[in-house]
């Protein structure tokens, strides 16, 4: 994920921050690229640049997008500029492999790198039966070791989240506000309805966040403070839409953690909603008995692609392990699925969280039945 730099950077100048200007809104798009339909799931954050009592907001964008003909997730980020101009880069792996240019009614030109081809983009926001309404919110709580000290450290807890608000009918969408907060929790609670909604959920995370920050410090003094700890605890969660269409909700979970080092810790949680039945799939859900040998023969196809190895080169030149395992962080299009995994699970941090996208169609025979169809 390539804003994540960015946004480590606006945590850090966030959290220094006197005042806090936070916003985050979801916005589902449908259109087309030339005469290609699209469809594009966006979020836009709001957030402090620069420390001080006048902080500097800043705009960013980022999501996915997909031509509806194949349904293959692509990454999108980027900003707004003074004159109302959105830029939006597209990306697969490392590389940007297209451009936005819109405005702010969603309208604009797509280009490639080499600017050899422009098309024109046509976008509305549009939720159509089948997809789900979203409220959304942002918060941010600190709570000072030492609220004497100007440099005390301090514990910094912030999230962006998104709230189902309509689904169907009143009763579907109170069933699916159930299942959504068991996913969203993620087993940070032991009670299955600890908390309705994301706010709530909030508070429960500050409330055992800031008691872990105090244990850690209550016996410290401030010049025995290690120097990896003397700016405290930051955390940050995120929830972001990645398929929203035909009952079928895929979502990300977004956790960031720094408590010292040369970097923090970031994972996505990804999941997907089987809205007509009311359940989270899992694996089981998606493949026959007897799968995996196919699959992963399939990952590690992907995976050399994305990393550049022929195959006769040693996959450990880029990778920790011999063969990419098949994981249970996975969420769906109705075209294929999709395995996500965090920095240090089958590569080093410096290649992020690392995706790959295996069409149904590769896989059929495995498939159970309804799935892919």
């Amino acid at each position: 994920m390539r804003y994540l730099f960015s946004l480590l950077f606006c945590v850090s100048s966030l959290v220094l921050s006197a005042q806090s200007s936070l916003q985050y809104n979801y916005h589902r798009l449908e259109g087309s690229i030339s005469n290609s339909p699209v469809v594009v799931h966006l979020h836009t954050m709001i957030r402090n640049e620069s420390p001080g009592p006048d902080p500097t907001p800043q705009t960013l964008y980022f999501g996915t997008y997909y031509y509806t003909k194949y349904m293959i997730p692509i990454q999108l980020e980027g900003s707004i500029d003074s004159t109302g101009q959105i830029t939006l880069y597209e990306w697969n792996g490392d590389e940007i492999t297209g451009q936005f240019l819109l405005n702010e009614e969603w309208n604009g030109i797509w280009s490639n790198p080499e600017k050899t081809k422009n098309h024109q983009v046509h976008l509305q926001e549009k939720y159509p039966i089948g997809s789900v309404h979203f409220s959304s919110g942002a918060e941010h709580t600190s709570l000072p070791w030492k609220v004497e000290l100007s440099n005390s450290p301090a514990a910094h807890l912030t999230m962006f989240y998104l709230d189902p608000e309509w689904y169907v009918d009143a009763q579907k969408t109170e069933t699916l506000k159930k299942v959504y907060m068991k996913g969203a929790m993620g087993g940070r609670s032991q009670s299955d309805t600890c908390c309705s909604s994301m706010s709530e959920f909030f508070e429960k995370i500050r409330s055992t966040s800031f008691q872990s920050f105090e244990d850690r410090f209550r016996d410290m003094e401030l010049d025995s403070i290690p120097e990896y700890m003397q700016y405290g605890i930051v955390e940050e969660l995120q929830t972001k839409v990645l398929f929203n269409d035909a009952h079928l909700l895929s979502m990300g979970f977004y956790e960031y953690e720094f408590s010292g080092g040369a970097h923090g810790m970031y994972q996505t949680r990804v999941m997907t909603f089987d809205l007509i039945n009311q359940r989270v799939l899992k694996l089981r859900d998606i493949f026959k008995k007897g799968f995996e040998p196919e699959l992963m023969a399939l990952l590690e196809r992907v995976a050399r692609k994305r990393a550049g190895l022929d195959e006769d080169e040693s996959f450990e030149q880029y990778y920790f392990t011999p063969d990419i395992p098949v994981t249970d962080n996975f969420y769906l299009t109705p075209k294929g699925i999709v395995f996500s995994y965090p920095p240090y699970e089958i590569a080093a941090y410096a290649a992020g969280q690392i995706e790959f996208f295996i069409p149904f169609a590769d896989i059929s025979e495995w498939l159970q039945p309804g799935i892919g169809e």
